[in-house]
């Protein structure tokens, strides 16, 4: 079920109710979710604003974004996902590289020769990674 949020922003789930629908096996898993008082009262408010229980909000944003809404595009969605997960383990490889040629500068005092192209491929693969994300926010306007 779709409605507005006082923001005008689209707001997917039991926005007129304050329950979850009963699942047909239950639920009998819980999860412990600790927050600081700053971050509780902003989930808190963020829950009031959907007119929803705190745990509610808190089970439905979680869920949210891994379900297939009506008009989502699947196999955009896919290739999506194998692109996001291509960039993250090039990000993370170069960050490695990165962290031990600065390791390396750090304890000799004289920069390795390859650290200026390493962080130009840093700098290239979060260019990828940002170019990845604006699709994501493409494919799913409204939600985070």
């Amino acid at each position: 079920m779709a409605g507005k949020d006082k923001f005008g922003a689209t707001v997917r789930g039991a926005v007129t109710g304050r329950r979850r629908q009963r699942a047909a096996d239950g639920r009998p898993h819980v999860v412990r979710v600790t927050y600081s008082a700053d971050e509780l009262a902003q989930v808190r408010a963020l829950a009031a604003c959907a007119r929803l229980a705190t745990a509610t909000f808190v089970a439905e944003a979680s869920l949210d974004p891994i379900r297939p809404h009506p008009g989502d595009d699947l196999g955009e969605v896919r290739e999506l996902l194998r692109e996001l997960m291509s960039v993250h383990r090039q990000l993370r490889g170069a960050c490695t590289n990165l962290n031990q040629a600065v390791a390396a500068f750090n304890s000799t005092g004289v920069a390795p020769e390859q650290l200026a192209e390493i962080a130009a491929y840093v700098r290239r693969v979060t260019t990828a990674v940002d170019h990845t994300l604006v699709k994501v926010v493409e494919v799913f306007p409204g939600r985070r």
